[in-house]
């Protein structure tokens, strides 16, 4: 699996791609220097990755060798002048998704605009940049977080069901890329995130609560759960108690486990900082609760992003 270590004790908040078998105690470095990498995501063979990288200022799209070889540069964030894309204050342009195309020719990414996301495909050999074609992502401004099936075949991803409130149920909603067959995977009225597809693409898993706080923050989740649920919206549960608080989820290739970054306060010993956080790669069996620990980060460093 591939995970993002964010190094934050350093100057320049340095953020590399790490990959760790379930079985190893130690993970590896895939990317050097540093660089501030994000967003790592597997080519649809597995023998490549994707990711952003800013290591010169601009945000940048790289693809690599499974093993970090073969390191370039496609393109970088000046490339992709689409008409009404968001631009930050350093004059950069603000990406919102990556994702690999099922055919592994093409990586397509979202930009922040003005009234919407703003989707480009581009070639991962030339980085010749195009519109997608054949294609119908989401494109609502309140699309938080989304993830394509393995046979490339569906997209899910979750939306604020009120536009207009920004406290208002986030639910699962499906459709075929090509925009077609869409329909609402989940009715829960919780705020849902972070969708990863089961391996034979019949399950949903995602971060939610049922709880939420009674405070000045009425509709946020008081502690994140996993919760699993079927393509046809039957037998939403929460496979395991875990006693976690997850924060990112990535689902095994045998289906039988999760990759969980959980957090949790950590004691220091310290008087001017009495704890910090602790975040913790997990892999939990999903049928009996088991998790085993494989990789710890204390505040200030991170860890960040998941894919297996």
């Amino acid at each position: 699996m591939l995970f993002i270590y964010r190094n934050r004790s350093s100057a320049k908040g340095v953020a590399n791609i790490y990959a760790i078998c379930p079985g190893d105690s130690t993970p590896r470095m895939v990317t050097y220097g540093d660089n501030y990498n994000r967003w790592p995501r597997w080519s649809p063979d597995r023998s490549q990755i994707a990711c952003l990288s800013k290591s010169s200022g601009l945000t940048q799209l790289h693809i690599m060798d499974r093993d970090g070889g073969n390191d370039r540069q496609l393109i970088s964030d000046s490339d992709l002048d689409a008409e009404g894309v968001y631009l930050l204050p350093d004059g950069s342009r603000e990406f919102v998704e990556l994702i690999w195309l099922p055919e592994g020719d093409q990586v397509a990414v979202a930009l922040r605009g003005y009234e919407e996301l703003i989707w480009q495909t581009v070639d991962v050999e030339t980085g010749e940049i195009t519109p997608p074609e054949d294609l119908v992502l989401p494109s609502s401004k309140s699309v938080w977080s989304m993830s394509i099936s393995h046979d490339g075949s569906r997209i899910a991803y979750t939306i604020l069901t009120n536009p207009e409130e920004t406290e208002s149920p986030v639910e699962i909603f499906i459709q075929n890329l090509d925009g077609s067959a869409p329909y609402q995977l989940t009715s829960t009225g919780w705020r849902i995130g972070k969708p990863v597809w089961s391996p034979d693409d019949n399950q949903i898993a995602f971060l939610s609560s049922s709880e939420y706080s009674s405070d000045q923050y009425p509709n946020n989740p008081i502690q994140n759960d996993i919760y699993i649920i079927n393509l046809d919206g039957r037998d939403l549960h929460e496979p395991v108690l875990t006693n976690l608080h997850p924060y990112r989820i990535a689902w095994s290739p045998d289906g039988k486990s999760l990759a969980v970054i959980a957090g949790e306060m950590a004691p220091t010993g310290e008087l001017n900082t009495p704890e910090l956080m602790l975040k913790t790669l997990y892999v939990l069996n999903i049928k009996f609760g088991e998790k085993r620990e494989l990789f710890k980060a204390l505040a200030p460093d991170d860890i960040m992003d998941l894919s297996w």
